[in-house]
């Protein structure tokens, strides 16, 4: 094994600069994301309508290809993502039964996707 300044790069190390790289680039993807409207980021905590649905208004700039969601409060455990717009997006919540979740307050978190 060599050592000093001869010896070969560790691949399994994060180096410094690597980490700094990283780290600028992930605050470019951030900015041009765009930031959700949503107050508390990508957390939305509303109250379903009388099917189950909340429409939720995302700010993104830009139509997702998609939208990863996945509750937050314990009063649902099902989820579905659709009629994803540029503006927009719907939630559907569901219970562990089956029935929607209808006229109930509930918290869930997402990700969109370019």
């Amino acid at each position: 094994m060599t050592f000093g300044q001869n010896a070969p790069l560790d691949p399994t190390i994060q180096y410094t600069d690597d980490i700094k790289a990283i780290k600028a680039r992930l605050a470019e993807l951030e900015r041009a994301a765009g930031t959700p409207s949503t107050p508390t980021g990508f957390v939305t905590t509303d109250t379903t309508d009388g099917t189950g649905i909340i429409t939720v208004s995302h700010g993104l700039g830009y139509t997702p290809t998609g939208i990863v969601a996945t509750p937050r409060s314990t009063n649902h455990t099902q989820c579905r993502v659709d009629n994803i717009t540029s503006t927009q997006f719907r939630y559907r919540a569901w219970d562990a039964t089956g029935s929607t979740v209808n006229s109930t307050s509930i918290a869930f978190q997402w990700l969109p996707f370019r």
